[in-house]
């Protein structure tokens, strides 16, 4: 015994093609909410994406999209989306933004991820006396033999905080000092 085949509705209508053609018509407002939704924090993976995205958009069409980059700079969802809005600001010349952010976070809200992201950020900038200043006050704030722990139960040491400091200080040194030499290869 076999199965009749379905009858389309009226004769010449292609029912495979009719159920492609509407597939592809919900997979574009689907996107938009995932990158939606990827933007707004409540889905994982790549934020860190949907922020170079946007930056990519307001770049692309003339926006000045600093304060959005602001706000996720300081109030994210993750680190990685606050790391992304941190390289965005200091490449638009907003590296007291990245800074000021720096500063005033403290453990438990400090992570190395978001540490090293941030000073990353700033290293990628030249130098300047202010600024140099300002990141050793900051990594004076940690005691060197110290455990400090984070709220996603990680932890580290004030050492490994000055470390970070250290190495973004002579990278952005460096840049300031001597540019060419900055795009050499490490290692």
């Amino acid at each position: 015994m076999t199965a009749d085949p379905v009858q389309p509705p009226f004769p010449g209508f292609d029912l495979p093609g009719f159920i492609g053609m509407m597939s592809r018509f919900v997979q574009g407002p689907e996107q938009a909410m995932r990158v939606y939704r990827e933007l707004l924090g409540l889905e994982g993976g790549s934020r860190e994406k949907s922020v170079d995205f946007m930056a990519q958009l307001a770049r692309g069409s003339g926006l000045d999209a600093r304060p959005l980059f602001e706000v996720v700079l300081r109030w994210g969802p993750s680190d990685t989306a606050r790391v992304a809005a941190a390289a965005y600001l200091a490449a638009e010349g907003r590296e007291d933004s990245v800074l000021e952010a720096l500063e005033s976070l403290q453990p438990p809200l400090l992570t190395m991820t978001l540490l090293n992201g941030l000073v990353d950020a700033l290293a990628t900038r030249p130098a300047t006396p202010a600024r140099v200043q300002r990141l050793l006050a900051f990594g004076r704030r940690f005691e060197d033999d110290a455990r400090y722990t984070t709220l996603l139960l990680g932890n580290f040491s004030g050492r490994d905080v000055k470390r970070a400091i250290r190495r973004a200080i002579a990278e952005s040194l460096l840049r300031r000092d001597a540019p060419d030499a900055a795009e050499w290869p490490r290692g």
